[in-house]
């Protein structure tokens, strides 16, 4: 999103594929490679990047069980990764890679519970939203001043809209970006999150945002909590007129919603050039954004390095489950149904939109490819399922996950309107053979609007994209229906089922998903 006031506006999205190397003990970027999907100015809407007939093929580094492994299998191990030969040193090593490996997952769960604040906020859940803060916690939404403590963070909320989503309302605060911080000592850290806010009441108005947060975390009784959340408005734009034509300035508090205490920063919002400044420190320059934790003491050799194990199958866990669900959304960007499929179990479960439930890989592979057909992406359409805000669960053993993550889509063509999908994937994953897979996909879908439009203009629920007839005549048959909605329900809301409890509070949503 580009532009300048009061002159032009303009969106584009693409694929950055990139190389990093460590450098004297820092991570850089060794080389940074964008390839454009589409791009165009604000008022006629964006068109694909390449306009002709041809397709060229977007390159990637990894394969299906590449993604699976976010760490190989067999690393390589130098002399200096040795452990010492003295048996005390090798104690105090064990507890030392034990502590590194426990402060990796804690900035796993921080940043899974940023993103379960995004959730909860999407929909209105302001009961949840509260429960994430500390008892003496400070939310702090803009102009609007400081609330102190649970109670008047909840109150706080309503000013926002009342509990729970209505019809028509769109709400998104899709969180992206962040840049988490670990405290020395790991019990504490902070976050910058760019938040996008799609806004809105359909019949009648549409917006733009984005907000940048700094936000504080604490570690108490074993859960990570919120201690402070501060928004700071970047962008408020009305959808039609777009951010050439439409500035919105930050707002106090409106009446009935009196702050405990004055904003702690002054600012202005587009046009302006004010941004909050960063927590951190260049991260190629100085500093580390890991922590540096005292070592684990405690325990024999045996005892230490058997822990140190298990969190390593945790930290792994952590990253290889988001990896192969980021993977699933780029081959389907470019309709490559073999290594879609490749990336499931062998037993694994794919809902096929429209249609019903496929279980196994090979009858998910025979599904996408009777949908879809093979040779890739048409050169008349663009797609990008972006999968973001991921939220993790590890089981206890280290050997399965539960991932939820935000589908973000924009489609764009060759000639005509382009269009948004938003949606929930709930996934289970497994470990087999060493390598993350899918084993269950569930998606639901929440709105989808076209460009020209936008979500403040939706005629009506939106129909499958397969017909009825079709849908029950598609060979090979699913092996079960689909779980929920079959299409967007918007401008109706939906039940929203989640994996997980409130992860401070543990309040169960309506529709929690079995184990």
């Amino acid at each position: 999103m580009t532009g300048r006031h009061g002159e032009r506006a303009d969106g584009a999205g693409g694929i950055y594929e990139n190389e990093y190397v460590e450098e004297d003990g820092v991570w850089k970027i060794r080389r940074l490679a964008y390839h454009p999907s589409f791009v165009g100015p604000y008022g006629p809407g964006w068109l694909n990047a390449d306009r002709s007939d041809t397709i060229t093929d977007l390159p990637f580094h990894y394969t299906p069980d590449r993604a699976g492994t976010p760490i190989p299998l067999q690393p390589a191990i130098t002399a200096a990764d040795r452990a010492p030969a003295d048996a005390a040193a090798m104690r105090r090593r064990a507890g030392e890679v034990l502590a590194r490996l426990t402060c990796l997952r804690y900035q796993s769960e921080v940043r899974s519970l940023q993103n379960a604040y995004g959730y909860y906020v999407d929909r209105r859940m302001w009961d949840d939203v509260a429960d994430l803060f500390t008892t003496d916690g400070t939310f702090e939404p803009g102009l609007r001043g400081v609330y102190r403590g649970r109670a008047s963070i909840r109150h706080a909320l309503d000013q926002f809209g009342p509990q729970d989503l209505a019809p028509g309302v769109v709400n998104e605060h899709t969180q992206l970006q962040p840049v988490i911080t670990m405290a020395a000592d790991c019990q504490s850290a902070q976050a910058r999150v760019t938040e996008l806010v799609m806004t809105g009441q359909n019949g009648e108005a549409a917006f733009w945002g984005i907000n940048i947060q700094e936000n504080r975390y604490r570690r108490i009784e074993g859960k990570w909590q919120l201690q402070s959340l501060r928004s700071t408005r970047r962008l408020r734009s009305n959808y039609e007129q777009g951010w050439a034509e439409s500035a919105l300035a930050a707002t106090p508090a409106p009446s009935g919603f009196a702050p405990d205490a004055p904003p702690t920063t002054r600012h202005a919002a587009y046009p302006a050039f004010e941004i909050p400044a960063l927590h951190f420190a260049n991260p190629a320059q100085a500093g580390s954004p890991f922590g540096d934790p005292p070592g684990h003491s405690d325990g024999s050799l045996d005892a230490l390095l058997a822990a140190a194990e298990h969190e390593l199958e945790l930290v792994v866990a952590q990253d290889g489950s988001e990896n192969v669900s980021n993977a699933y959304g780029y081959y389907i960007d470019e309709f490559l149904w073999d290594n879609t499929a490749d990336v499931f179990a062998t037993n694994g479960e794919k809902e096929l939109s429209y249609i019903g439930n496929y279980i196994g890989r090979e009858r998910i592979r025979a599904s996408l490819i009777a949908r879809y057909g093979r040779g890739g992406r048409r050169a008349a359409g663009m797609t990008l399922h972006q999968k973001v805000a991921p939220v993790v669960t590890v089981a206890p053993d280290g050997r399965s996950a539960r991932v939820r993550t935000k589908l973000f889509q924009l489609n764009s063509s060759r000639d005509g309107d382009g269009s948004y999908i938003s949606g929930i994937y709930e996934n289970t994953l497994v470990r087999e053979d060493g390598i993350w897979k899918i084993r269950k996909m569930d998606l639901d879908y929440v709105w989808n609007a076209n460009y020209s439009t936008g979500w403040a203009r939706v005629a009506g629920r939106a129909q499958p994209r397969v017909p009825a007839t079709t849908a029950q005549s598609f060979e090979p048959a699913p092996d079960g229906p689909l779980r929920g909605q079959s299409a967007a329900p918007f401008p109706d809301v939906a039940p929203m089922a989640f994996h997980y409890v409130n992860p401070v509070s543990g309040r169960a949503p309506a529709e929690l998903l079995p184990p």
